[in-house]
């Protein structure tokens, strides 16, 4: 049983999105580094936000006060303003202490049951709350970013088994940020393009089908359809060199355009377009080095990676 398709996620995570947005100095940053901390929770806190325009139809935020940490961001909020609704409680001064820092975490867990909506929280509360989140009714749109972190797993495994060192090493660089923002990055020309692309996005053909056919892949809390998961798999060995283009006989490349970006399409289903985000998905994630190369394109940082 799927819950309604609607997302409640918190004014930090809100925040954070907005100051990594306005965010405009070269920075060398290690994944590894403590101080690095806060700049990269910055990129979980903007993968909730693109997760909820991306796959949710209703975006709520808890109306306490601390909305103005994100709504100071003018541009910021003036994209997604339109996209949010806020919740509203008549006790405010009580709302304000349930909701507050760290403590916030289980108000907000307990406030998306009662809203029957799926919870995205800042990586600073998630940790603490993981226990505590009901698995047995999960959204389609929480599906859908299941089977990218599966597509995700799939793609690190095959990697980790080829024998070039350097194409191991530039593929696995790329799951230090989940997909979907990766693949919202690799779509935008600017960082001010992103939310841009993820609102178009929303009202796409190829997210539409890409939920349909996760509601109809899905039983329970399994995946039930064979054939989507040897979709999957074989997107990837196409993408690893493991199968031969020429082999599907759909194989072409199309364009798919989002805002003012081209990204590359690897059309197999032109008529359906039913895969073509999540094969999009797989391009990007199996490019070499294609995920530092956007973060330092798009925020003008360098990570640096330490094993």
């Amino acid at each position: 049983m799927f819950g309604n398709n609607s997302a409640l996620i918190d004014n930090w995570s809100l925040e954070s999105s907005g100051a990594l947005l306005d965010f405009n100095q070269k920075k060398l940053v290690s994944i590894d580094n403590a101080s690095d901390e806060e700049f990269v929770s910055s990129f979980g806190a903007l993968t909730n936000l693109i997760n909820a325009i991306v796959f949710y139809d209703d975006i709520r935020f808890i109306d306490n006060g601390f909305q103005e940490t994100w709504l100071r961001f003018n541009s910021f909020s003036q994209k997604i303003s339109s996209l949010m609704k806020p919740y509203i409680q008549s006790n405010s001064e009580k709302l304000i202490e349930q909701t507050s820092g760290n403590k916030g975490a289980d108000y907000y867990v307990y406030l998306s049951k009662q809203l029957n909506s799926d919870v995205y929280l800042s990586p600073e509360r998630s940790s603490i709350i993981i226990r505590n989140l009901n698995k047995d009714n999960i959204s389609i749109s929480k599906r859908a970013i299941d089977l990218l972190n599966m597509s995700d797993q799939r793609i690190k495994n095959e990697a980790l088994n080829l024998s070039s060192d350097i194409v191991k090493t530039g593929i696995c660089k790329n799951f230090i940020l989940p997909s979907i923002l990766h693949y919202v990055m690799a779509e935008s020309t600017t960082k001010d393009d992103l939310l841009d692309v993820a609102i178009q996005m929303r009202n796409s053909k190829e997210i539409e089908a890409f939920k349909k056919i996760i509601k109809e892949s899905f039983v329970g809390k399994e995946i039930n359809s064979i054939k989507l998961e040897n979709e999957i798999k074989e997107a990837i060995d196409v993408q690893l060199g493991k199968i031969s283009k020429d082999r599907s006989k759909d194989w072409q490349i199309t364009f798919t355009l989002f805002f003012i970006s081209i990204g590359k399409t690897f059309g197999w289903y032109k008529s359906e377009n039913h895969l073509t985000f999540l094969k999009d998905t797989i391009s990007f994630r199996t490019g070499l080095n294609n995920l530092d190369n956007h973060l330092e394109r798009l925020f003008k940082i360098k990570i640096q990676h330490t094993h």
